[in-house]
């Protein structure tokens, strides 16, 4: 009976504050509080849908941490609808997860791929805690969404909260001072983001002057704040706060959120309203289940709705409020930039910042869309750690400032990492930088690898130069050197004496351009010197005397290059494509061993060829749990014949679609003309972990045949193939993975790896 007794009860007090609570003629007021609650506090979307299809009319709004971001939108009129088209987008999901969408990928200032896992910036006072990253996530792209989707609104309403569409208040935390921060004026969509950045996800941000947290660390459920600024007749508050998926030991998350989180939410205080609480198993960052968790929200509050419609008297017709919402757009305007002011920096830093952000004529204005790419390219320098955005009004004038708030890189870089594998093909790294920033931006590089097949130094500086069109010139010296052995055993085999190394000695330089965003253009000239030592027979002991090939020469190329995949390696997103047009023109010296055909020969000969090389890959997002990927691949070149069939195939291009071909030497897949292709068929299955299933084709043109004397063979000779099968986990650091490889035409057709970290190498002069 106690059940049905408390509930005559409710409705006893829902009528009775219904009628007696208001004065005569006096319109009630509705208060919503949004909670945070990460991604399970999408929810909050589907809370409004079902307020607004139900004509409830919301007056105030408070928000904390995505609570903040929800109502920060509802506030600047956005419908709910509007709001869960943007939700589940792929923008958005992508920002939340720290990941950039493609239009924003500015590859010419991408740095050469390495082989790094690890990543250590350090300056004069370097300490390893201030080397620790403070956050998982890159927030750049929130960081300017979130300018693009306020900034205008809170030019309109004069920085003044109560001048919104719908008057909102959000909060943060400042953990110095150990107390709630309410926002009511300012840059709104810098108070959403100090709101949101929960500890070690998205960094904290700071607002004069002091560090601000996610607003639920002290106050996850703004209802205090509602009653003391606003004090409505009736509040309405959709809560996520005790919503706490199970804690578990391997999850730091959930122990995080628990530890941090406010759950002391101020519900139990609330005696003029109700509570919606969606319940849901949403991960706290599993911004991918947007829809699932709207879905749940309008639910949680149709199941309400009753006794929402018992308190709340007044209402709104959706006619009545879409035109009012026209109204208020309508004193909206897209707002114009006309200047840059650069805060950070010194005088001759800021020059160079702001010339790669507002190139533009005399009296010509930008939009924040247009802004946005050169925003990016000033983020993708590696020179810049962070910078954060925010527009004010210039005096006097009715066009505005990009105000920037940039924290410069340390001078020096660490990057520690390599791959380590199953097979004898393990490969340590190390690099380290330099980075200087003035009226240019130069960086000075080095690294090494080291290992039994691979090893390597190179020396680099890059200059950038502002001009009009971005220009960088990059000398450099390379030593490479490759020691392919016969056998290709576990941990428990031994490995064969090598039959090839291979040696490489690089002097030169390069002149880019960008091409657009994702493109880059490039112009190149070195000095190489080869050396070869190789057997021709399998019948050699250690004593024997190798074979010897030199060629020294010079190589002149031309590529254009575009790039934005997700990753280095075992992409699933984007695209890259590789052009490349190369002359090369030198002297081959050949000096037998005492296994050679022709011990009492030695041969000296000038060669010359030219070659072109095209590549292409494309990632499609098809299904949540599906991306197909492509590769398509050509080569032509008029290689000519070297003294014998080893030192030929050592120069001629190779197809190399996996990551454990390019360990090998594989004359299979070797070829001056050929063209090659391949599907990749990737299935996420979540936490990190994708099977991908990739098969490729490769069909040379002639093939250089092993006889007495090397020759072609005829067009169109046999196709080889590669079949792939492996699982792969992504961490943190790096890639991990199980490979399954079948090489149809090998001797050795299946191979088997466990490996961690990647299969990058430093350019090689030809391939």
């Amino acid at each position: 009976m106690k059940p049905v007794v408390a509930n005559i009860l409710t409705i006893c007090f829902l009528f009775f504050f219904q009628f007696f609570g208001y004065k005569c003629g006096q319109a009630q007021t509705v208060g919503v509080v949004l909670s945070g609650g990460g991604a399970a506090g999408l929810a909050h979307v589907g809370v409004l849908k079902a307020l607004e299809e139900h004509n409830v009319r919301i007056d105030y709004i408070t928000g904390s941490s995505i609570g903040s971001l929800i109502g920060g939108l509802y506030a600047c009129g956005w419908s709910p609808k509007k709001i869960e088209k943007f939700i589940t987008s792929q923008e958005f999901i992508n920002g939340a997860n720290g990941e950039h969408n493609d239009d924003v990928i500015y590859y010419f200032k991408k740095k050469q791929e390495d082989a790094a896992l690890v990543d250590f910036n350090i300056g004069r006072n370097f300490t390893l805690s201030k080397a620790i990253p403070t956050n998982l996530v890159d927030p750049l792209e929130l960081d300017y969404n979130l300018l693009e989707l306020f900034a205008h609104h809170n030019a309109a309403a004069n920085n003044n909260f109560d001048s919104l569409f719908i008057p909102f208040r959000c909060v943060a935390s400042n953990i110095d001072q150990r107390k709630t921060v309410c926002f009511n004026n300012g840059q709104l969509h810098q108070a959403i983001r100090a709101s949101m950045a929960f500890p070690f996800y998205l960094k904290p941000i700071k607002v004069d002057g002091n560090l601000l947290f996610d607003g639920g660390l002290f106050n996850n459920f703004p209802s205090d704040i509602m009653r003391r600024d606003f004090n409505p007749d009736i509040i309405i508050g959709s809560n996520i706060s005790d919503d706490f998926t199970e804690i578990q030991e391997d999850d730091l998350f959930t122990q995080l959120r628990a530890m941090i989180v406010d759950r002391d939410s101020n519900t139990h205080k609330l005696a003029n309203g109700l509570i919606i609480e969606p319940k849901s198993s949403i991960g706290t960052f599993d911004f991918q289940d947007s829809q699932q968790a709207i879905e749940i929200g309008y639910q949680a509050a149709l199941k309400q709705m009753q006794n929402v419609k018992l308190l709340v008297t007044d209402s709104v017709s959706n006619i009545n409020l879409n035109n009012k919402r026209a109204v208020y757009h309508s004193k909206v305007t897209p707002l114009h930039i006309s200047k840059v002011d650069i805060q950070g920096l010194s005088k001759n830093q800021k020059r160079y910042v702001s010339k790669m952000l507002l190139k533009t004529k005399k009296g010509e204005t930008l939009s924040l869309q247009d802004l946005k790419p050169r925003f990016f390219r000033v983020m993708s320098d590696d020179q810049i750690k962070y910078l954060f955005p925010a527009i004010n009004k210039i005096p006097n004038s009715t066009d505005y400032s990009l105000v920037l708030n940039v924290k410069k890189s340390k001078e020096l870089g660490v990057r520690f990492g390599g791959h380590f594998a199953s097979k004898s093909i393990n490969t340590g790294f190390i690099g380290l930088d330099y980075r200087y920033l003035g009226t240019i931006a130069a960086r000075i590089s080095a690294n090494s690898y080291f290992g039994k097949l691979y090893s390597s130094g190179d020396l680099r500086a890059r200059f950038d130069l502002p001009f009009k069109l971005p220009t960088y010139l990059e000398p450099y010296a390379t030593l490479n050197r490759w020691d392919y052995f016969r056998s290709f055993g576990t941990f428990f085999e031994d490995t064969k004496p090598s039959y090839l190394i291979e040696r490489e000695t690089i002097l030169g330089g390069w002149l880019a351009i960008p091409v657009l965003n994702k493109g880059k253009l490039s112009y190149g000239g070195n000095y190489t010197l080869f050396k070869h030592q190789y057997y021709q027979t399998l019948n050699y002991v250690s004593t024997d005397t190798a074979d010897v090939t030199r060629f020294e020469g010079f190589i002149q190329e031309l590529k254009f290059e575009s790039n934005s995949l997700d990753r280095k390696q075992f992409a699933k997103k984007g695209s890259r494509m590789f052009l490349s047009a190369k002359y090369v023109y030198g002297m081959e010296r050949f000096i037998p061993g005492n296994k050679s055909f022709d011990e009492s020969s030695i041969g000296i000969g000038i060669s010359d060829w030219f070659s072109v090389k095209v590549s292409y890959d494309q990632y499609f997002n098809l299904f949540k749990s599906f991306k197909l990927g492509i590769t398509m691949e050509g080569v032509f070149s008029d290689l000519p014949t070297f003294y014998n069939y080893t030192a030929t195939m050592a120069f001629t291009p190779m197809f190399r679609p996996v990551p454990e071909i390019r360990t090998r030497f594989n004359p299979d897949f070797k070829a001056s003309v050929y063209v090659a292709g391949g599907v990749k068929a990737v299935f996420p299955i979540g936490f990190g972990l994708d099977v991908r299933l990739e098969s490729y084709y490769f069909q040379p043109y002639r093939r250089w045949l092993n006889k007495d004397e090397i020759e072609l063979s005829t067009p169109w000779f046999r196709p080889s193939t590669i079949h792939s099968g492996l699982l792969v986990y992504n961490s943190p650091l790096g890639p991990v993975s199980i490979a399954a490889n079948f090489y149809d035409s090998s001797d050795q057709k299946w191979s088997f790896l466990l490996s961690f970290g990647y299969v990058i190498f430093n350019r090689r002069a030809l391939h």
